[in-house]
């Protein structure tokens, strides 16, 4: 025996409940995905600085600079020839990779240049170096972008 008002899907009085899942389900299928550009923004709204950090494409001048400031830095660092270097190894004296360090820290870098530039693991290297300078000056630089990055996450 059949509900005579219920939702039975059929014709008849079942009409009430199966039009808002009709409905819906136009919606649905006639709804173009959102841009996940306009939901990230929309998400980072409140905080532009981490909406620029996570989205903004690196310009080109920009990335060729962090690729050879992280080429450099991923290079031996030290002010004499080490007698294990590799053969072509290059030299780039302390207080260049300090300069470069420093150079890094007041940019404004994006996510999306640290991961295209690599800077970011010649920069991890250097926290074991052996010149305590360096050493620091690569633990800081690490955590300010780590905790961009723990930021950003929020």
């Amino acid at each position: 025996a059949a509900d005579p008002g219920g939702g039975g899907g059929g014709s008849g009085g079942g009409s009430e409940a199966a039009a808002p899942s009709a409905i819906v389900g136009r919606q649905l299928r006639s709804r173009v995905p959102p841009d996940p550009r306009d939901v990230v923004r929309d998400v980072y709204a409140h905080e532009p600085e981490l909406h620029t950090f996570l989205t903004e494409a690196p310009l080109g001048d920009q990335l060729s600079e962090f690729k050879s400031w992280g080429e450099r830095l991923g290079s031996v660092v030290s002010d004499v020839p080490l007698p294990y270097m590799p053969p072509g190894s290059q030299l780039v004296p302390l207080n260049e990779a300090l300069e470069i360090m420093e150079k890094l820290k007041v940019q404004t870098v994006t996510l999306e240049l640290l991961e295209k530039t690599k800077v970011c693991r010649s920069v991890a290297m250097l926290r074991s170096h052996r010149d305590i300078r360096v050493a620091q000056a690569a633990v800081t630089l690490a955590h300010q972008w780590r905790t961009t990055l723990a930021a950003a996450a929020r």
